[in-house]
């Protein structure tokens, strides 16, 4: 931890404060991402997941 830090801790949460924070919905959606995680599913040959899901039925 730096100096500055130590001395003043509470500037680390006005640091936070003033960030902007985005949904990751748009993310997840985005269709290179859905292609990519569908190539990674068939890869593994639909290996059992939480929701039984195979490949075919994706």
């Amino acid at each position: 931890m730096d100096e500055q830090r130590k001395d003043h801790p509470s500037r680390e949460g006005e640091r936070a404060r003033e960030r902007r924070w985005y949904s990751l919905i748009d993310k997840v959606w985005a269709k290179p991402n859905l292609e990519e995680a569908f190539r990674e599913v068939k890869r593994n040959r639909g290996a059992a997941g939480i929701d039984r899901m195979t490949v075919k039925a994706f």
